[in-house]
């Protein structure tokens, strides 16, 4: 099917169905370059492999790969029995491991070597004991993955090892987890969802989550990691959100995208400035969107990718690794038919910031900026949150604040400082203890907030997980928190 291009009036918050009163906006709608069909498959998981060459689709009757750019479309097809169906299915992402690829079904991750004729099953990871619901290869050690299930715990594998996760990561909550991802920049960091909420883990540092992130007040399903920027991810959630985070600052999103329906996965653009999200329709009205977003402008979406007629499952990328410049998006549908476009250097460039935003943006930024406080007038507080911001370890997760080239400066350069950084350092600490405690958080889970007085300046909390039980006092010191 040739590609078709064309600019439609859609309304703001198009992305999950119409808003009303919204003002038009303009953006492309594009079909799909190549189309394949495939009625007898009932694949449930798909995966693109490191060449871009190979689609596998996996299903509980069977593994099918798809070679793409074959005319006939033709599979090759291999049966395997098994009563659950397949979770989720991901090629290892480097070059040394490219013919392997894991496979979840129910509780047991089975790791398959495709050869030139029959897949190779090499190891079966056993350490789960609920359903499995996502796997990430790491990007730079090709022996280890990660899996995440229903049971709370992540498990780290080493496939050099693989009768034992080589580390376990228990999230200490109710929720099971149901996604999880290594960070594509350095590998040290990973994220796992459990319903809203995110655990950070430096998986240097043990089994102890660095950051808890209150990400979302439904279910997170997606999670994806930022290809530039070592602490940003993005994350998709049943409440019509993506939101991204720096988890150097978890406090709140950085920018949020709102549709109108829930958001089934979102993920970076592999080159460019771009983000492409899956909306499912409420109760199947409505369009199956698949949608190319700016990072730099959450308003309304630069590309809509149209032709699939029931829920996309799942979508990945196809590098071209003759061309930097040029992506292609590979989606499975449930209508069955596998669908791929091409994302060329024109429509990234769409997504890139504006000459005027980049010079409105540094003016803001510089705007903002407040002369620091002398050091002798620096509340406790303060100092505690200058010494907690990133410096410039060589590994560490957060390092120094980037450099940019100046917009106006000709050529030089400046510390571009994030401006909510900037204003937590100046900003007036609180005056009051009761001020303090209303502002705390008394929903979370497993902890019970037996006492709080804020005349007796004492504070006192019950933590109850794994069959355990933890009393926390607490008592104020007459200074705190007045300046």
């Amino acid at each position: 099917m040739p590609p078709t291009e064309t600019l439609r009036p859609g309304e703001r918050g198009t992305a999950g169905g119409p808003g009303a009163g919204a003002p038009e906006q303009t953006y492309i709608v594009r079909q799909s370059n190549k189309y394949y069909e495939h009625r007898d498959s009932q694949a449930t998981a798909m995966s693109v492999d490191y060449s871009g060459q190979w689609v596998l689709l996996a299903g509980r009757g069977h593994l099918a790969l798809q070679r793409l750019g074959q005319d006939d479309g033709s599979l090759r097809r291999h049966e395997r029995q098994s009563k659950y169906e397949v979770s989720v299915a991901e090629f290892a992402i480097c070059p040394s491991r490219k013919e392997y690829c894991a496979i979840a079904t129910s509780q047991h991750i089975d790791i398959v070597r495709w050869g030139t004729a029959e897949p190779h099953y090499e190891m079966s990871l056993r350490g789960h004991t609920r359903t499995v619901t996502d796997i990430d290869w790491h990007g730079k050690d090709p022996n280890l993955l990660v899996s995440c299930s229903i049971d709370t715990f992540s498990h780290i594998w080493d496939l050099r090892e693989p009768r034992k996760p080589a580390l376990s990561l228990n999230a200490v909550c109710m929720s099971g987890a149901t996604q999880v991802g290594f960070n594509r920049v350095s590998g040290n960091l990973l994220a796992a969802a459990h319903d809203g909420d995110l655990r950070i883990w430096d998986i240097r540092k043990g089994s102890c989550p660095t950051h808890y992130i209150t990400a979302h007040l439904n279910r997170v399903h997606g999670i994806n990691w930022s290809h530039k920027r070592e602490t940003c991810l993005a994350t998709a959630s049943q409440d019509g959100t993506v939101k991204y985070f720096d988890v150097c600052n978890p406090r709140r999103a950085e920018k949020i995208i709102t549709t109108m329906s829930p958001v089934w996965r979102a993920r970076y653009t592999p080159i460019g400035n771009g983000l492409v999200s899956i909306v499912v329709p409420h109760l199947g009205r409505g369009e199956n969107s698949l949608l190319l977003w700016s990072n730099s402008k959450q308003t309304d979406p630069i590309c809509s990718f149209v032709g699939h007629t029931d829920v996309i499952l799942d979508f990945a990328w196809r590098p071209n690794r003759e061309s930097s410049n040029e992506i292609e998006l590979v989606t499975w549908s449930r209508d069955r038919t596998l669908r791929v476009w091409k994302i060329d250097d024109n429509m990234l460039k769409l997504c890139e910031p504006s000459a005027e935003e980049i010079e409105s943006r540094f003016e803001s930024d510089l705007s903002e900026l407040r002369v620091p406080t002398p050091p002798e007038f620096l509340h406790p507080r303060s100092i505690l949150v200058a010494a907690s911001l990133p410096i410039s370890t060589g590994d560490g997760a957060c390092n120094t604040l980037p450099m940019a080239r100046s917009p106006s400066f000709g050529g030089g350069y400046y510390r571009r400082e994030e401006p909510h950084i900037a204003r937590s350092l100046t900003d007036q600490p609180t005056c009051s203890l009761h001020h303090e405690f209303s502002l705390l958080n008394t929903n979370m889970p497993h902890v019970e907030v037996d006492t709080l007085d804020a005349i007796k300046r004492y504070a006192c909390f019950k933590i109850c997980a794994g069959g355990h039980t933890v009393i926390l006092q607490v008592t104020f010191t007459t200074s705190y928190p007045s300046p």
